[in-house]
C-alpha cells in the first residue's frame, strides 16, 4: 500500500504548476462550499469545484504566456484564491472589469 502512495505522490510532484493549482482549486472550492451549506446537492458543489479548477488551469496558461518571468508556482497561488472565493465572485469581478474597461 505504500507503493501506492508513493507512486500517487510522484505523480502529483511531476504535474505542471498549472494542473497542481486546479487541484487545489479543486478541494478548496468543494471545501468552501461544503462549508458555507450554500449548494445543498453534492453534484452542485463538484461541479462548482471543477469549474474553479478550469478557471485556475485556463488562468495560470494565459499569466505565464503574457507574463513569463512570473514564476510558474504561482499556479497554486491562484487555485487558493479562485476556490476560496469561488466561481460567482470570480465571476462578478471580471464583469464588473470588463464592463468598466469595454465602455
Amino acid at each position: 500500500m505504500t507503493d501506492f502512495f508513493k507512486d500517487v505522490w510522484d505523480a502529483i510532484y511531476a504535474a505542471p504548476e498549472s494542473v497542481k493549482g486546479g487541484g487545489a482549486a479543486f478541494f478548496v472550492a468543494h471545501i468552501r462550499s461544503a462549508y458555507d451549506n450554500k449548494e445543498p446537492q453534492w453534484s452542485r458543489r463538484m461541479l462548482e469545484a471543477m469549474l474553479c479548477g478550469l478557471l485556475v488551469v485556463c488562468t495560470t496558461s494565459v499569466v505565464s504566456y503574457f507574463f513569463p518571468s512570473i514564476p510558474s508556482g504561482i499556479g497554486q497561488c491562484f487555485g487558493g484564491i479562485i476556490g476560496f472565493l469561488g466561481v460567482d465572485k470570480f465571476r462578478a469581478y471580471l464583469d464588473n472589469r470588463l464592463e468598466i474597461k469595454f465602455k
